[in-house]
């Protein structure tokens, strides 16, 4: 099991979708930590599992979304230099690709930015047409009585 190769899969978050990431961490989980060249052979059914939570199944109604996602996942892999294939899927085998977690783009040296993974109240932008006003102070509507709705008269028991 590939516990190292994951964690060193995790880093390439700062480059990777969430989807693209988890992709890569289920492939680097089944990749062997002693390999010189750590491959991934799993197949799709294996990804659409732990990316997706689905069992791959034909005849299932979800069977071509889920490989279409998986395969997109992989594909930007590809682009982004975390894997390569080094063979192809023919004839009911299946294909398999080379890892590269160790070969993650130095900040400043990588052409592609990172990816906002985390959507923050403070960098939201305000809608066209509208202005940040400043904080909106509270207005008071004085004090309001509270309504007794349960039975009366309940006691206190303690613990038994």
């Amino acid at each position: 099991m590939g516990y190292q190769l994951a964690t060193r899969a995790m880093l390439w978050s700062r480059v990777l979708t969430p989807r693209e990431t988890l992709t890569l961490v289920a492939m680097a989980l089944q990749a062997r930590d002693d390999d010189t060249r750590p491959m991934y052979f799993g197949g799709s059914a294996a990804l659409v599992l732990a990316t997706i939570g689905r069992h791959h199944d034909p005849a299932g109604p979800t069977y071509a979304t889920d490989k279409e996602t998986v395969r997109r996942a992989v594909a930007s892999l590809v682009r982004a230099g975390a894997v390569t294939r080094a063979r192809e899927a023919v004839n009911g085998s299946r294909a398999v690709y080379e890892l590269h977690v160790d070969a993650l783009p130095l900040p400043g040296v990588d052409d592609r930015p990172p990816v906002d993974n985390v959507v923050s109240i403070a960098t939201r932008r305000a809608p066209q047409g509208q202005r940040n006003v400043g904080p909106q102070t509270q207005q008071n509507v004085g004090p309001q009585t509270q309504q007794n709705v349960g039975p009366q008269g309940q006691q206190n028991v303690g613990p038994r």
